[in-house]
Order: structure tokens, then C-alpha cells, then sequence
């Protein structure tokens, strides 16, 4: 279809790998709703930077903080910055230190106030470098928490990151998911390597490289299986076996690194294979159809 046999190849595989990813980052993204994972990587750093309950509590039941939520009780996932200095000033300024307005007496209203020294010993530098000015210190402790959140984003995708290449590694060993082998097989039959590669064409239209429901991406995956007949799930390992039983010891060795190898590609993510197949469709000379 393409003129190379190595380019077919290359499409139906990235294809896959780019399904899959897909409903990796689907299933995921209701893994982290259920157990709300971003709000708790939130909660973990606030609990950390306040360092007590009472002061905790404080800063959640502040209405700016309760309006970022949908439901009562629930905490939020995300906070602005301009929001979070603001309730730090409200409920914890304002309340645990005598500041009367712009004076020389903040560093040390906090310093004697009785909050916990950690806490204490951050607000004090901050005001120090804000001129003990508390529109200055507005300034800081927005610009600190942004640089704090950027340090929570690389925690929770690290976090995430990992969730991913477990799932991806889940998929790939109950579905035998086996690159060595896929490739082997499209090598080998030229009508599922055109079918694979055509398919991959007609349907790179309906996937992007966001986030999708697990209901449209298995869709997606039963049309692979569907269309090109290329063999999923361990029902065909048993014809492997007789044919290659003096080599059965390396038959499962090669098996397992052909899963390895797979669930690693697929846990690289779906931008990264919707780039990859968006490059190898325009060096096989193919415009895709929009949606």
C-alpha cells in the first residue's frame, strides 16, 4: 500500500501502541477521580506548609477555599495562587498575629505569633524580602505557592507516570500484547500488515492525542482485532507452543520481553505515539481525513 514493508509495519504498530496509550491515560484518569489523587497530592503539601490541624481546618473552611469545590467536604484538586495568599493572610495572619496595617512589626508579629515554627520561620523570610509590607507579601506567598505547585505537578506526574506504566503493563500481559511477535506476524502476512496500516489511516481521525473515555478507545481496539484478524489474547499461544515445542524455554523468554518491551512503549503515552503516527502517515505521502 505504502511502497515499504517497514513503514506498514511501523503504522500498524504505533497504532496499536497509540490505542493502547489511550486507554491507559482513560483508565487512569478515573482511577485518580475515584480516589481523588490530585486534591490528596494538594492536601499533602498544605498539611506540610501549615503544619497544623487547627490551622488546616481553617484554611479549607475559608469560603474562598469551600467555593472551589463542587461538593461539601470534598477538597479542592487545584487553588489559585492569588486565593491561596489570600486565605493565608485572612485565616492565619490575621488571626494568629497582631499586624496593624503596613508596618516595620511584621516580621516580628509573625515571629512571636503562635503558629508552628516551620510555618513561622517561612512567613517571616517571605516578609523579610516583601519590605514588611503586606501587599508585598501578597506578592511573595503567590509567586512561593506557584513555585510550589510547579514542585506538586512533578510529584503527582511522577506519580502518575508510574499508575500508567503499571496499567500498561496490566493490559499488554492479559491481552498478549507482544511486539516481537506483532511484528513477526506483520513481517510474515502482507494482507493483515496492509489491513493494520489502512485501518490506522481511516480511523487516526477519531482518536487525538487527549484523553478519552474507555468506551470510544475499546471501540477503537476491537476494530484493530476486528479488521485485521492480528492476533490478541493467549488463545494462540497454544498453536505456538507444538510448533516450536523444542524451543519452548525461548518461546516464553521472547514472550515476556515482547511484553516488557510493549507495556514500556505504551506507557510513554499518547501524545507521544499520535506525533510518531502523524509523522510516519506523512512519510508514507498520506494526508489523513479530518473529522
Amino acid at each position: 500500500m505504502f511502497g515499504s514493508v517497514i513503514l506498514e509495519i511501523a503504522i500498524g504498530v504505533i497504532f496499536i501502541y497509540l490505542a493502547l496509550s489511550l486507554l491507559c491515560t482513560a483508565i487512569n484518569e478515573g482511577i485518580s477521580g475515584f480516589f481523588s489523587m490530585r486534591s490528596r497530592t494538594l492536601s499533602i503539601w498544605l498539611e506540610n506548609f501549615l503544619g497544623d490541624r487547627d490551622l488546616i481546618a481553617n484554611f479549607y473552611n475559608n469560603p474562598l477555599i469551600r467555593n472551589l469545590v463542587q461538593k461539601p467536604g470534598k477538597k479542592p484538586s487545584y487553588i489559585p495562587s492569588s486565593i491561596f495568599s489570600a486565605t493565608i493572610l485572612d485565616n492565619i495572619l490575621k488571626v494568629y498575629t497582631t499586624i496593624p496595617g503596613v508596618t516595620a512589626d511584621l516580621v516580628n508579629a509573625i515571629a512571636t505569633s503562635p503558629i508552628p515554627q516551620n510555618l513561622k520561620d517561612t512567613l517571616s523570610t517571605l516578609a523579610r524580602t516583601a519590605e514588611n509590607k503586606i501587599e508585598n507579601l501578597k506578592t511573595s506567598l503567590e509567586k512561593y505557592f506557584d513555585d510550589a505547585m510547579d514542585r506538586v505537578s512533578g510529584w503527582y506526574k511522577r506519580y502518575v507516570n508510574n499508575i500508567i506504566l503499571a496499567i500498561s503493563i496490566v493490559i499488554c500481559g492479559s491481552m498478549n500484547i507482544d511486539t516481537i511477535d506483532m511484528v513477526k506476524e506483520l513481517s510474515s502476512n502482507s494482507n493483515m500488515r496492509i489491513a493494520l496500516s489502512s485501518y490506522a489511516v481511516q480511523s487516526v481521525s477519531t482518536v487525538t492525542n487527549q484523553s478519552q473515555a474507555v468506551g470510544p478507545v475499546l471501540d477503537v481496539i476491537n476494530g484493530v482485532v476486528t479488521n485485521t484478524q492480528i492476533p490478541f489474547g493467549w488463545n494462540n499461544l497454544s498453536a505456538e507452543i507444538p510448533a516450536r515445542s523444542n524451543n519452548e524455554c525461548w518461546l516464553w523468554i521472547e514472550k515476556i520481553l515482547g511484553i516488557i518491551v510493549s507495556a514500556i512503549a505504551v506507557s510513554l503515552g499518547s501524545p507521544f505515539w499520535f506525533n510518531m503516527l502523524e509523522q510516519a502517515i506523512k512519510l508514507a505521502g498520506i494526508e489523513p481525513k479530518k473529522a
